[in-house]
């Protein structure tokens, strides 16, 4: 996934765009290192790759201090999570044999540690749990 983030204040450094293997994101590792905090959005673009064409639940999990967390795909909103604080959104998606688009989005997170902002999945059907989608 390519990352793209801003700030409000100073808190990137060299950490402005780059590549995330996966989308398991804490806002802690762009602390202020004058220990204030400060406002960050991040957008993340790539694709999904599932093992085999099915269905999948697709589970964007925005914490306490994200807000307004979505997750795209070709430009429609297929979730909206963490309005107004703490957010869990889910969808069932079918994927074929092509990489799925998506984009990532997300507007407002303080930067404190521990606040997470995921994408997870799991096959839609049985009771296997979900887990943040793999780099491969």
């Amino acid at each position: 996934l390519v990352a793209e983030f801003s700030a409000k204040r100073d808190v990137l450094g060299n950490k402005k765009n780059r590549v995330d293997p996966t989308l398991d994101f804490d806002g802690g590792e762009f602390s202020a290192r004058d220990g204030y905090s400060t406002d960050i959005a991040g957008r993340w673009t790539g694709v999904i790759v599932p093992p085999r064409p099915g269905r999948y639940k697709l589970v964007l999990v925005a914490g306490r201090y994200v807000e307004n967390g979505r997750l795209l795909s070709r430009q429609a909103v297929l979730i909206d999570a963490g309005k107004g604080g703490r957010g869990v959104g889910e969808v069932v998606v079918t994927m074929g044999d092509k990489p799925f688009p998506i984009t990532v989005e997300m507007p407002k997170c303080w930067n404190l540690q521990g606040y997470k902002f995921q994408l997870k999945w799991a096959p839609a059907t049985g009771n296997i749990p979900e887990s943040v989608i793999p780099a491969e």
